[in-house]
C-alpha cells in the first residue's frame, strides 16, 4: 500500500509541476501579447497626433495664403478697432 501511495504522490507532484509550468508559459505569452498591444497602440496614437498636427498646420498656411491673395479680410470698423495699413 505504501508503494501505491508513493506512486500517487509522485504523479501528483509531476502534474502539479506540469500545470505550474504551463500556467507560467501561458502567462508569459499573454503578458508579451499585452505589451505588444500597448506598444502598438502608443505608436498609432503618436502617428495620429502627428498627422493631425500636420493637417492643422497646413490649414493655417492655406488660410494665410487665401488672406494674402485677397489682401486680407474685411472686418467692419467699430469703436476700439483701428485700421491696419
Amino acid at each position: 500500500m505504501t508503494h501505491n501511495t508513493e506512486e500517487h504522490t509522485r504523479q501528483f507532484k509531476l502534474w502539479k509541476t506540469f500545470l505550474i509550468n504551463i500556467s507560467l508559459l501561458i502567462s508569459l505569452f499573454a503578458f508579451g501579447v499585452l505589451i505588444g498591444f500597448i506598444v502598438r497602440n502608443e505608436r498609432l496614437i503618436n502617428n495620429e497626433i502627428r498627422d493631425r498636427a500636420k493637417s492643422h498646420f497646413q490649414n493655417i498656411v492655406l488660410t494665410r495664403r487665401w488672406n494674402a491673395v485677397y489682401n486680407g479680410v474685411y472686418v467692419e470698423k467699430t469703436e476700439g478697432i483701428e485700421s491696419n495699413p
